[in-house]
This record gives structure tokens, C-alpha cells and sequence, in this order.
């Protein structure tokens, strides 16, 4: 039984509901333009703020309805982290797209929020402040899950929950990797690899030129 619920739970994660959207709003293949990403940040980029608000609440309610049907079934917290990581990999690889899928980053925050509500509450502030200086979303995702290990540690979690964000960690990382190593061929200066242009910290520095 326990299978079978992962097994769900990877399908749901391969609802690509950011490719529908895309393709219901303005007919577009998401994958061939602006980041390529089946995720609703670029569908928000390329489509619009409402379509890609939507695909990303969509993205986010998959993961939760996931772990949701596990805790109603009764399963134990490791079959949730099992079942959880399923999803996360559904999305990434989903299987109705050719398994070409997003980064990871929603359905994994929707993971976090239901497995690590406090801590997560916690790293949403902090990834907030952080995402207002950078402006990169890499960043403040990379910030807030790693700010969940120690937090799940010290809030006394179960060791796979503590695992959990190293883990969702691990698969972002590999997801982003490529578009990381471009960035690093492309930047003159290591600052611009954390800080994107149009960020407070950017905007304080030319108030300050001028």
C-alpha cells in the first residue's frame, strides 16, 4: 500500500500545470521560451502575473494534496518524506512531459510547509529579506531550505525530516546546476551571481554613485 502511495504521489508531481497553463492562456510551449522552465515563475514572466500565480498555487496544491492523502491514510512519517520526495520528482521529471519538467522550488516549499510548518513559517521571513536585497530566486530558495535542517534539528524533528531539506536541496541543486554554470561562464564579477540587477542593494549603490 505504502508503493502505491508514492507511486501517486509522483503522479501527481507530473501534472505540468504550468505547461497547460501556458498553453490554454496564450498557446506557447513554456519549455521554448524565457527560462524554459515548467514552473509559474516563468509562465508569470512570459504569460502574465495571473496565469503564472495561478500554475504556481496549482504546482504548490499538488505537493500538499500528496502529503495530505498520506497523513489521512495514517502512514508514518517516513512514508510521507518518501512520498513527498515522489512529487518533488514528478515535478522535475514528470512523466507527461518526456520527464523534462521545473526546478523543484514550489512543490518543494508546499513539502515544507506541510512536514515543517514552523520552521518552514521561519524561513519564508528570512527568504523574504533576502529575496528583497538579491532579487534571485536561486538564492532565497537555496537560504530557506537550508535554514530548515538546523531548525528541524533544533525543534527536535525526526531524522527524516531532518533529512528532508537536505535532500530537496540535492535535487534543486542538480535541476539548477546547468543554468548555474552558464551564469558563472556569463558574469564579470562574482556579486553578480547573488545580486541581480534592479535589487535594493543595487539601487542603494547607484543612489550612492550618482
Amino acid at each position: 500500500m505504502a508503493l502505491l502511495v508514492v507511486i501517486l504521489g509522483y503522479l501527481l508531481g507530473s501534472i505540468p500545470f504550468s505547461y497547460i497553463m501556458a498553453r490554454l492562456v496564450k498557446g506557447i510551449d513554456i519549455r521554448t521560451v524565457g527560462s524554459r522552465n515548467v514552473g509559474g515563475f516563468n509562465v508569470m514572466q512570459q504569460v502574465g502575473f495571473l496565469p503564472g500565480a495561478v500554475a504556481g498555487l496549482l504546482d504548490v496544491s499538488k505537493g500538499v494534496a500528496a502529503l495530505c492523502l498520506t497523513r489521512w491514510l495514517g502512514f508514518s512519517e517516513l512514508v510521507m518524506f518518501l512520498v513527498g520526495m515522489a512529487a518533488v520528482f514528478g515535478h522535475c521529471y514528470p512523466l507527461f512531459l518526456g520527464f523534462k519538467g521545473g526546478k523543484g522550488g514550489s512543490v518543494s516549499a508546499a513539502m515544507a510547509l506541510v512536514l515543517l510548518t514552523k520552521e518552514s513559517l521561519i524561513a519564508i521571513l528570512v527568504g523574504a529579506l533576502v529575496f528583497l536585497v538579491t532579487r534571485n530566486i536561486a538564492v532565497t530558495l537555496g537560504t530557506g531550505f537550508a535554514m530548515l535542517i538546523p531548525l528541524a534539528w533544533w525543534f527536535g524533528r525526526p531524522w527524516p525530516l531532518v533529512l528532508f531539506p537536505l535532500v530537496l536541496l540535492f535535487v534543486m541543486g542538480i535541476r539548477i546546476l546547468p543554468d548555474a554554470l552558464k551564469l558563472v561562464a556569463r558574469v564579470e564579477h562574482p556579486r553578480d551571481m547573488i545580486f541581480f540587477e534592479g535589487s535594493v542593494l543595487d539601487r542603494r549603490r547607484k543612489g550612492g554613485e550618482k
